[in-house]
């Protein structure tokens, strides 16, 4: 059997995927060489394929390359912050791994992890590396390459390290690639990714050999260095490692800590009767905090249920209940779960006779459809959190609340109020209640590092004629109409058509004929190699532009919108795997995390604080080696012909969004001139200074 007689996915990870046993022990049993360049490297790897070891370094006389970190672990990399020079000194790492190498003998089960180490190093199955990057990073690139003895090779890369949770316990995400089918040249490319690592050809990274010294201490951990010995030393790893006795050696954390303002805000939840609304913004951590919310509850009751407006949320929800809260029985209704496999099963999982500690999670869309509405069981026993809460307040979800009376109510969002839709506000804060502190606003968020700071660069375009003309006339027609509707308001088909000529006259300012060439300009100016950026468009046909534009101007690009067909989450993963720019529509507002993007290209205008917020908050999420992100606006404003300038709708509009985003960014020049663009048109910007708008 070869490496070519393994059944391979294109791709591996997510919630419950067994990935030691799907894909690491196959190949490693197949080759002959495993080149590995890694975060982390522990002796746990070996517990879990204990037997495919064996065989890889015993029966297939297999030889093994790793380029990592000097810290081995993360658990002793948070020790070492003084070394924050090490990229320019590097002669400092030998005193690090020297260092690194103690505390790992000292911590439980590490001496058998040196015992290894040093038995391969002898036996020369084993040649390692050390990875230097400029602080304040760490070598993260995860990069493997298998190669049997017929020359045959697969290649994997994506977020896996080389630890027994990277493979077992984490969700993580990798592609893999061969040598012998159409993904041959993704093979290449992360093959040569490898190899540069190697021989040190690596801009921002230094490679450099283990120093002698501590490759000799190494060698004299161990000396008998026979084969035997060697399967001796794999066989108790493997025991000490599954006896229980081990503790953090793979940075298995029990449960995430709780901020002050997590904690806080419980404490208010529970002082108000276990009644209220967490207004946070992105990197908070409000799902945590649902989470811990959820684990006090079950002190008193056991029932909770967990309402998410999509399927990525129920999933991110399902893996932290199942981190953080111990023996609890999870249900789904709603996502990918058949209706014919929730609801009969409903009216007991739900009812208080269910002794269990049960989380039943749930997307909005079933939990506020009538089947589900009349088959739960509520009472003073259920805990309802419901995330991103604004969105219960729609007519049709609103249904859910009129119908549940609850013992417990969480309602989780940065921003409760619906835009535009005071009656859904209203039966939002009745139900909830209270309003919880503290409040946490996405500038608290960057203050305590939760979000990385940014820069705000507003880019100025201009109507054509004919797009002023067009709303000119739509603004005409707004006008006579609204003052009609003052005197009468009750007229149903005349609020409709002011409705529908305000929409469309907003879409002349969303698809301005110029915005297409801003993209391109923009990039063509600040593009990095390596970069990651995205284009947020209004609709299909504007998107389609700007992607054969920026096509032709020799960028990868991508595209992504919630309504395309084949895997999203694949070509997600491909994007972060190639860089580039990914072309986008919605994918911000409906809680995609790209931590990884460092510019953002905003051509959809919005009005609404939440859908413009929300765009600023997801570029600002935090990744390795990602210091402040930036963010280019489009800024819509009048052609210089038109007669008249003061107080132009447009500018009012579009300068209310841009100063709310200048006013947390990192470099005043933005709210300087928005200031002046303002004096231009003869508006007064201190109207929008006293929002606070976040996104979620």
């Amino acid at each position: 059997m070869t490496l070519k007689d393994i059944e391979l996915r294109a791709s591996y990870g997510g919630i419950s995927e067994n990935l030691s046993d799907l894909f690491y022990k196959p190949c490693l049993e197949q080759s002959v060489i495993y080149k590995r360049s890694t975060a982390y490297f522990t002796e746990g790897v070996y517990s879990l394929a204990a037997t495919s070891y064996k065989k890889f370094f015993i029966d297939n006389a297999g030889e093994m390359l790793l380029v990592t970190s000097p810290f081995f672990d993360q658990d002793i990399k948070q020790k070492f912050d003084e070394y924050s020079d090490l990229f320019i000194y590097e002669e400092l790492h030998e005193n690090l791994l020297e260092e690194s190498l103690l505390k790992l003998e000292n911590s439980e089960n590490g001496k058998q992890a040196l015992d290894l180490i040093s038995i391969l190093l002898n036996l020369k199955k084993l040649k390692i590396k050390i990875a230097l990057v400029p602080s304040p990073g760490i070598h993260h690139e995860k990069v493997g390459i298998f190669e049997d003895i017929l020359g045959n090779s697969i290649s994997f890369s994506g977020s896996v390290n080389e630890t027994y949770s990277g493979w077992t316990l984490n969700s993580e995400e990798f592609k893999v690639f061969n040598n012998w089918d159409l993904s041959k040249r993704y093979w290449e490319t992360d093959l040569n990714s490898f190899n540069n690592l190697w021989t040190n050809r690596r801009q921002q990274v230094k490679v450099v050999d283990l120093p002698e010294a501590v490759e000799q201490n190494l060698l004299k951990v161990v000396k008998d260095n026979s084969l035997e010995n060697l399967e001796k030393k794999i066989e108790a790893v493997n025991e000490s490692f599954n006896s229980g006795k081990r503790k953090s050696i793979d940075n298995l954390s029990d449960k995430k800590t709780l901020m002050k303002h997590q904690e806080e805000v419980l404490k208010s939840w529970e002082e108000n009767n276990y009644f209220g609304l967490i207004i946070h913004a992105t990197g908070s951590g409000k799902t945590i905090t649902g989470v811990n919310a959820i684990k006090r509850w079950f002190d008193i009751n056991n029932i909770a249920l967990v309402i998410v407006p999509s399927i990525l949320l129920l999933e991110q929800w399902t893996e932290d209940i199942e981190n953080e809260i111990d023996d609890v029985d999870i249900f789904f209704a709603g996502g990918d779960t058949p209706k014919s496999l929730w609801l009969k099963s409903l009216k007991f999982i739900s009812s208080s006779r269910n002794s269990d500690k049960t989380v039943i999670v749930s997307t909005l869309a079933t939990a506020s459809s009538k089947e589900f509405r009349k088959s739960f069981k509520w009472g003073p026993h259920v805990l309802i959190v419901v995330d991103e809460v604004h969105r219960i307040g729609s007519e049709k979800s609103s249904k859910l609340l009129d119908d549940s009376e609850v013992g417990s109510a969480l309602g989780l969002s940065a921003t409760p109020e619906r835009y535009g839709d005071e009656l859904g506000t209203k039966k939002i804060y009745d139900y909830f209640k209270n309003v919880l502190e503290p409040q946490f606003s996405l500038q608290d968020a960057i203050k305590v590092g939760r979000l990385v700071p940014y820069e705000y660069f507003p880019e100025i375009i201009q109507l054509n004629i004919q797009e002023q003309e067009n709303y000119d006339y739509f603004t005409e027609k707004i006008s006579s109409i609204f003052h009609i509707l003052k005197e009468d308001s009750s007229n149903k088909q005349l609020q409709a058509r002011y409705k529908n000529l305000l929409i469309q006259r907003s879409r002349i300012l969303k698809k301005a004929d110029s915005k297409p060439d801003l993209a391109l300009n923009i990039l063509q100016n600040n593009f990095q190699e390596g970069e990651h950026w995205l284009i947020y468009c209004d609709d299909n046909s504007q998107l389609d532009v700007v992607i054969d534009s920026v096509k032709k101007a020799g960028y990868t690009t991508m595209k992504y919108t919630s309504s395309m067909k084949g895997d999203r989450s694949q070509t997600l993963e491909l994007f972060e795997y190639k860089s580039g720019v990914l072309v986008a529509i919605k994918c911000l507002d409906e809680g995609v995390d790209l931590p990884y993007l460092s510019n953002a290209i905003i051509l959809a205008s919005s009005k609404n604080p939440r859908e413009h917020i929300q765009r600023r908050g997801r570029v600002l999420r935090k990744s390795k080696d990602k210091h402040y992100a930036k963010i280019f606006d489009a800024i819509v404003t009048p052609n210089p012909k038109r007669a008249n300038f003061e107080n132009d709708s447009i500018m009012m509009g579009e300068l209310e969004r841009a100063f709310n985003f200048a006013l947390g960014a990192n470099n005043p020049i933005a709210k300087i001139n928005l200031i002046e663009l303002a004096n231009k048109f003869n508006i007064d910007i201190n109207e929008f200074k006293s929002q606070n708008l976040e996104e979620e």
